[in-house]
C-alpha cells in the first residue's frame, strides 16, 4: 500500500528542499509518494516557523491554522 505525503510549496527554495527529501524517501521506501501543492500567493508569507513562534509567545494563531488549531498542545511549547 502506498504512503502519500502532501507537501505545500511557497517558493522555489521550498521546492528544491522538498524535492531532495522526496527523492530520499523514495530511495528508502519505494512505496512512498510525495505530492506537491503550490500555495496561494496571498498566503505564501506564512510559515510553520512563524506560526510556532507566535504560539510560543501565546499569540493568536487562529488566522493561520484551519480547524485544528484549538487542539495544539501548548504545555509542551519548549518542544516547538
Amino acid at each position: 500500500m502506498p504512503v502519500i505525503f502532501c507537501v505545500g510549496l511557497r517558493t522555489s527554495a521550498d521546492y528544491e528542499f522538498e524535492r531532495a527529501i522526496a527523492q530520499m524517501n523514495r530511495n528508502l521506501a519505494p512505496n512512498v509518494e510525495t505530492i506537491f501543492l503550490v500555495s496561494d500567493p496571498s498566503l505564501s508569507h506564512i510559515s510553520s516557523t512563524i506560526v510556532r513562534d507566535i504560539l510560543l509567545y501565546n499569540g493568536d494563531i487562529s488566522m493561520f491554522v484551519l480547524g485544528r488549531g484549538e487542539n495544539l498542545d501548548t504545555k509542551n511549547q519548549d518542544r516547538l
